[in-house]
């Protein structure tokens, strides 16, 4: 029995096909890879392109990259199976490599990073972010309190000053009256010293 070995088959299909139809001939060339007890490692459709030369009369195919794991007999059968199938245009199949699957693992790895590293980074923007917001609405809870309290304190100078204010003097009326008592007219004081010595005349 041949050796296990991981291949990629790239291969274009006919564009002007119905879409169940393109599945349909898609799912017929992984049908080979798992028929011979092959592994599928993907299967991806890459869409629509422009042919680099008129294949057919086309000049755009759907390209599609099957990667699997299977014995040598199985890009064989799919060679045969493009062929013999008219609206299969093209086909390459490669042999995986050990560099190549050691430069995919790499950029795996470069790309797993990237995006720890980015994540981590918003991660810390929203950190700060938090931060800022939370000594924004301190400062604006401490300006509110200290607002509050100058209002208070100017509300109970104001309520100081009103108090501290002397009150009107009332008007005694009896008061005023009584002294008015004593207020004699200087006519008639004039008058009654005039009387009192015209008497002491007389009685001379």
């Amino acid at each position: 029995m041949s050796q296990v070995r991981e291949y990629e088959t790239l291969y274009i299909v006919t564009p002007g096909l119905a879409e169940d139809e393109q599945k349909e001939l898609i799912d017929a060339v992984a049908g080979i890879v798992k028929k011979s007890k092959g592994e599928i490692v993907k299967n991806d459709v890459w869409g629509k392109r422009k042919l680099s030369y008129t294949i057919k009369g086309r000049h755009e195919g759907i390209y599609v990259l099957l990667r699997y794991k299977a014995v040598a007999e199985v890009p064989a059968e799919i060679d045969t199976y493009v062929k013999r199938t008219p609206d299969l245009l093209r086909h390459l199949t490669t042999v995986v490599t050990k560099q190549q699957v050691n430069e995919e693992a790499r950029l795996r790895s470069l790309e797993a990073k990237r995006a720890e590293d980015a994540k981590k980074a918003a991660e810390e923007a929203a950190k700060r972010e938090a931060e800022r917001e939370a000594k924004a609405a301190q400062e604006a809870e401490k300006a509110a309190a200290a607002a509050a309290e100058a209002e208070a304190q100017a509300a109970a100078e104001k309520a100081s000053e009103s108090d501290e204010a002397p009150a009107p003097q009332e008007t005694d009326g009896s008061a005023q009256a009584e002294a008015g008592k004593d207020d004699i007219p200087v006519a008639d004081v004039a008058e009654e010293v005039a009387s009192e010595e015209t008497k002491e005349a007389v009685n001379e």
